[in-house]
């Protein structure tokens, strides 16, 4: 009888998480100081600053831009160190403003050493994000997908 209440209980979570869209992705919890965080530039791509902070981003076209071109949510989900003591981070998030506004994706990070250089490679997620969604390496000849940029001392 009881293996048929905890059979009973395990269908209806099942069936919970089938109706709200089934599971998402975890955010991991990370300080306001983490290097993630902060002002990145690079002024030969189109959008030239970003700026993240917890829960988001903001994106501007050019260095000295004051007003944003998109801005949107962004979340850690995983964080690791590489054996040359490189940061590594998957991040997923949605365009809440601009032009992409809606558009949902997935970016696989990498933060050299010593904090002063962000490579990220994203990937457009469809329905929820998942761990299989996330690009499984940095591939700078990719041109569309790949961006690097440099911390900005301001």
């Amino acid at each position: 009888m009881k293996f048929g209440r905890l059979l009973l209980c395990i269908w209806g979570v099942l069936l919970a998480l089938n109706q709200t869209g089934g599971w998402s992705q975890e955010k991991l919890a990370v300080k306001a100081d983490d290097m993630y965080f902060g002002t990145w530039t690079n002024e030969s791509l189109d959008i030239q600053k970003s700026v993240n902070f917890l829960g988001g981003y903001k994106d501007y076209q050019k260095t000295s831009s004051e007003k944003p071109y998109a801005e949107g949510t962004e979340q850690i989900a995983k964080k690791w160190t590489d054996s040359d003591g490189n940061v590594w981070y998957h991040a997923f998030g949605t365009v809440a403003s601009g032009p992409d506004a809606g558009f949902r994706f997935q970016n696989l990070m990498k933060f050299s050493k010593s904090g002063t250089v962000r490579e990220q490679i994203w990937a457009q997620a469809f329905g929820n994000f998942k761990e299989s969604g996330y690009p499984s390496r940095i591939d700078p000849t990719d041109k569309v997908h790949y961006t690097i940029r440099y911390r900005s001392k301001k």
